[in-house]
């Protein structure tokens, strides 16, 4: 048991983001990983390096080249005690790895991986690529307390929404427009409705036009909003949603 605490002990903690992110390749996030397991100024070679990621040293110096651009890793060349530079002292800088990858911290220590950005499309609908990601440091283990951060978060574009019109046909119509973003896997978020209820505002002249242009994406599965096609829906004034319908 005293070897298996012994050995146990020898281990380096990586942040998960380091290893789930897209920005860096697999020799990247080897090469980073094992610089962060030696000692600080632990002399290595760097053919022991290319060992350890692994990869031909060719490999390993455009790795290394590569990381030193994005001044994510500084190398120092040293002398052995024979006097030759064989030998390097690697330090990876956490504050550009982490700028790098987009990463923010809060006073509760929970990272904020901004890998995914949401924008508005020229032609009105709402392009998303997988927003913001957040991670906590350690896991949490209160069921209650998961439950309680789901409702936070099930809640957030309802207040967005509420706050947006108090016409509750209108409201209703937003809710439903977010069960079909979720019916075809393309869930919205807060930034996403916020973008969207924008373009409705210049897209609808009333609510009744507004409700209709919902609608036409609704009954068409469209991720966004777009001008209803020669109508004129009048305040009071509502249409058969199926002449628009895309056959």
């Amino acid at each position: 048991m005293a070897n298996k605490d012994k050995y146990l002990k020898d281990y380096t903690m990586i942040h998960n983001i380091i290893i789930r992110t897209e920005k860096l390749d697999v020799y990247q996030k080897s090469c980073i990983n094992n610089i962060l397991s030696n000692e600080d100024n632990f002399k290595m070679s760097l053919n022991a390096l290319a060992k350890r990621i692994p990869s031909s040293r060719d490999k390993c110096i455009k790795v290394i080249n590569t990381l030193k651009e994005l001044k994510i890793v500084s190398v120092n060349k040293v002398k052995t005690p024979n006097g030759d530079w064989d030998s390097n002292v690697y330090k990876v800088n956490l504050d550009e790895l982490f700028k790098y990858l987009e990463v923010v911290f809060n006073k509760d220590n929970v990272v904020f991986n901004k890998d995914y950005l949401v924008f508005d499309k020229d032609n009105g609908s709402i392009s998303e690529i997988p927003q913001v990601v957040v991670e906590n440091d350690t896991k949490n283990t209160n069921k209650n307390t998961n439950i309680e951060n789901k409702k936070e978060n099930g809640t957030s574009i309802d207040k967005i929404i509420n706050s947006y019109t108090q016409n509750e046909g209108l409201r209703n119509t937003l809710k439903e427009f977010l069960k079909m973003r979720k019916s075809i896997k393309k869930p919205m978020t807060d930034r996403a409705m916020t973008l969207l209820i924008n373009k409705l505002d210049k897209l609808g002249a009333n609510d009744n036009e507004k409700i209709e242009i919902l609608n036409q994406s609704i009954f068409n599965s469209w991720q966004g909003v777009f001008e209803l096609k020669n109508k004129e829906i009048s305040k009071g004034k509502t249409i058969d949603i199926s002449a628009y319908i895309t056959k």
